[in-house]
């Protein structure tokens, strides 16, 4: 008789995502990473952004579009967002029903603020004040983890990167709501809220 094996709670997550990263490539499929790679040799006046494909070289963001953060225009971040390899695969995830039954017990405001929340106490800090930028949000466990992940919101090195917000300063409240409002349009495509549906796919 074959031992059951207890899979961990999101097991089916990581086995989504399988081997990608934040840096994976798959241009020959228009999906990119836009990522700069500064692990050897960094430069503090750099930005993580790399303007164009580190792949490829394609030249397929309006990068000044982006910086406005103007939520009105929240299609074209996402349509951006889903061009890199790693954010695409985490937009196509099927949302685990553990997840979906959690935020189903929170209403639209309740979420918000826990958004609110996480970003201001884990994520804004100087980046040379967090150990190990980039590790600090895991993938899977919580839908907001998950919407971090998918709008480049996990860490500041990938806020700078989409966002253009130097990961060397305190982000301000403007800021702080602005990413949370991405997020919160992830989530309120992924799973229903209390006394709020999903909502259509952008």
């Amino acid at each position: 008789m074959t031992k059951e094996v207890n899979k961990p709670k999101d097991w089916e997550i990581t086995e989504a995502l399988g081997n990608l990263t934040c840096t994976s490539t798959r241009c020959e499929d228009n999906l990119h990473c836009f990522l700069r790679n500064m692990r050897k040799k960094v430069n503090r006046a750099k930005s993580y952004r790399n303007n164009t494909c580190v792949g490829c070289g394609k030249d397929v963001i309006d990068w000044n579009r982006i910086d406005m953060h103007n939520l009105e225009d929240k299609n074209y971040f996402v349509d951006c967002l889903k061009k890199e390899t790693w954010r695409n695969a985490v937009w196509n995830l099927e949302i685990p029903q553990y997840m979906a039954k959690a935020s189903s017990e929170l209403n639209i405001d309740e979420m918000r603020l826990r958004v609110f929340n996480l970003l201001s106490n884990k994520i804004n800090k100087k980046r040379s004040e967090i150990f190990r930028d980039g590790t600090q949000t895991p993938v899977g466990l919580k839908i907001i983890f998950l919407a971090q992940h998918a709008t480049g919101t996990c860490c500041r090195r990938c806020i700078e990167e989409w966002y253009g917000i130097d990961r060397n300063e305190i982000m301000n409240n403007e800021d702080i709501n602005f990413l949370s409002e991405m997020i919160l349009i992830y989530i309120k495509q992924k799973v229903s809220l209390r006394n709020q549906p999903k909502e259509q796919k952008i």
